[in-house]
């Protein structure tokens, strides 16, 4: 890796994928100070990369991938986009004066094609995700707001995040220094959010570390502070719809005081708050209009995909086609182990599932469900004689895995340090 390189011409990486190896070429990003290339889709998860320069291998190393789209498995959503556009014009028109919107999208994808529309509808603030496969997701639909991610990532990834202008949640000393050296080399510096525990055990630092990892981020070399957060546990929903239907205005007030006594620890820290984003409040905070805990941004997730018409909260449905139909005798074993055995000749159809928790049906009428494996499912159709290979099938969908959605999207983007390489401004 000692060789000069002049600019990037030439330089590639070689992906040995599954299916052979693949060459992308290598582009230089001056302000993450690394060259990139974007990996190809492959069914192995990990893999090696040749870095080259020309005919001459440069150097290897082994590339992981984070998250594999198996198009051919998934089941198919489709989305009331219209309706997401209205509650997200509804939602800009009505937030509290000063109160900035988030856009939380990350439990009702696909986010790139929802964040499109989102934005379509005047949104141009944040737009919350879970992490970097839906990141790139919403990047690669040519959206541009500023994507916050809201769980522990890779620090490693940090150079991706600045290309693509992502900002983490900073978890720990250790997390920010190792993001730090990661953006060895530069020019701009990362916009990180600092996560403070105040009562849920979750993410974020304890409230008494908060000033430590604040002044960590202020003296590294690449990192910048651009928001303060934390989760609350018992806003609830004032619908009573949620699946955590709870409330409880003792915690939330004891939460809230928490925060707002590590916001003015913060505070007291010359410059150290100036220009600082501070949120903290979801949906269950802007239903119930507890306005002690708007703070700068609220974070609004389940309000953008609620049928204001109807108090529904299905604004999309999950299709699958059936691939196969058999027939299997009494006393049949069902999935690992045999816990359980076919009571009867069973004409089963077999198709794309999802691991979600779903109920199956066709014109609303329920299907049972036999085997649920995630990328295949068994049902039992001897009651729907008219359910034949190719029918389509209705997915109700209550808790959908946020991994497992029907995407073409970009896998990742593999990064590498300079080679000791010259580099020319019209490069």
């Amino acid at each position: 890796l000692a060789q000069d390189v002049k600019g990037d011409a030439g330089l590639h990486c070689l992906f040995h994928t599954s299916s052979g190896p693949v060459k992308r070429g290598a582009f230089y990003n001056k302000e993450t100070g690394k060259f990139m290339c974007e990996a190809p889709p492959s069914e192995a998860m990990d893999m090696k990369v040749d870095v080259a320069h020309g005919s001459t291998i440069l150097g290897s190393f082994p590339y992981a991938y984070t998250h594999q789209s198996h198009v051919d498995d998934e089941s198919m959503m489709k989305i009331n986009v219209k309706a997401v556009r209205d509650n997200a014009h509804h939602l800009l028109s009505n937030m509290p004066h000063g109160v900035q919107l988030c856009a939380v999208v990350k439990d009702q994808q696909p986010v790139g094609a929802i964040s499109k529309a989102i934005v379509s509808a005047g949104h141009d603030g944040y737009i919350a995700v879970r992490g970097m496969f839906e990141a790139r997701s919403i990047r690669s639909h040519g959206v541009w707001s500023p994507v916050l991610l809201m769980y522990d990532q890779d620090p490693t990834l940090a150079p991706e995040m600045l290309f693509l202008g992502l900002e983490p949640a900073a978890l720990s000393t250790e997390w920010i220094r190792a993001a730090d050296r990661a953006l060895a080399g530069s020019t701009r510096r990362l916009r990180v959010h600092l996560w403070i525990d105040t009562g849920m055990t979750r993410e974020g630092v304890a409230p008494n570390e908060a000033a430590q990892v604040a002044m960590a981020i202020a003296m590294s070399q690449h990192l910048h502070l651009a928001g303060v957060a934390t989760h609350f546990c018992c806003a609830g929903y004032a619908d009573g719809s949620s699946h955590v239907d709870v409330y409880s205005d003792d915690h939330m007030r004891r939460q809230v005081q928490i925060f707002t006594d590590a916001i003015e620890e913060l505070r007291a820290i010359e410059g150290m708050m100036d220009g600082v984003i501070v949120h903290a409040g979801a949906s269950g905070v802007y239903a119930r209009q507890l306005d002690y805990a708007y703070f700068d941004m609220l974070r609004i997730g389940r309000a953008l995909f609620v049928d204001r018409r109807t108090g529904d909260g299905r604004l999309y449905v999950w299709e699958t086609r059936v691939r196969a139909i058999k027939t299997l005798p009494e006393g049949w074993c069902v999935d690992y182990g045999c816990h359980h055995r076919l009571d009867r000749e069973t004409r089963v159809a077999m198709l794309p599932g999802n691991d979600g928790q779903y109920i199956l049906e066709y014109n609303g009428q329920e299907i049972p469900v036999l085997v649920d494996a995630g990328y295949m499912s068994t049902a039992d159709v001897t009651d729907f004689p008219w359910i034949t290979t190719g029918t389509v099938l209705t997915m109700r969908i209550d808790n959908v895995d946020h991994r497992h959605w029907l995407s073409a999207e970009p896998v990742g983007m593999t990064t590498f340090d300079q080679l000791s390489h010259t580099h020319t401004d019209d490069k």
